[in-house]
């Protein structure tokens, strides 16, 4: 069948044989629309409030933006490292955030939006992005395992005097600023 709005043509007679006017408009303006189109997802993206958008700490806001190729209906499901989002928006522009939180996966922040359309054809579930890359979320706070101090000083690497340099070696856990 065709895609769009559904035509009706009636033709009647009454019991006798007399013939109606064929009918093709509702008297209430009432309509039926018929959709098999599967909806689609694009300009899917990703970014957090961290100052370093690429990245993510416990209780930074991590946001999912998406558009949908017709309108979605009651929105979307979506879960940001397998928590359920805010999803707010309407007709074929969301957003979804969550806050992450103590005991979420560290590294790669997955998602995954599920969502249909008015008509209620199921979209294909969306857990890959269309540019950028994921948000990576770290909770380990960094240590220095290794700090050292030393001066060039002729008499030793425990002293220092005015024009001799002093060295701080340090060794992190992870990578600083």
């Amino acid at each position: 069948d065709t895609q769009g709005a559904v035509a009706i043509s009636i033709a009647f007679t009454d019991l006798t044989g007399n013939a109606g006017t064929t009918v093709t408009t509702t008297t209430n303006g009432s309509s039926v629309t018929y959709d098999r189109a599967v909806p689609t997802l694009s300009a899917v993206t990703v970014a957090s409030n961290n100052d370093n958008t690429a990245y993510a700490k416990e209780g930074d806001i991590v946001t999912l933006s998406f558009t949908s190729s017709e309108i979605i209906r009651d929105g979307a499901t979506v879960l940001i490292d397998g928590n359920a989002a805010t999803v707010s928006g309407s007709n074929t522009s969301w957003t979804a955030a969550y806050t992450m939180q103590s005991g979420d996966t560290e590294g790669d922040v997955d998602f995954e939006i599920s969502f249909m359309d008015i008509a209620g054809n199921s979209g294909n579930t969306v857990s890959s992005l269309t540019s950028g890359n994921k948000i990576v979320y770290d909770e380990t706070t960094p240590t220095l395992p290794t700090v050292d101090i030393s001066s060039d000083n002729s008499n030793g690497a425990t002293f220092a005097k005015v024009g001799d340099v002093i060295t701080i070696a340090i060794t992190a856990s992870e990578n600083i600023q």
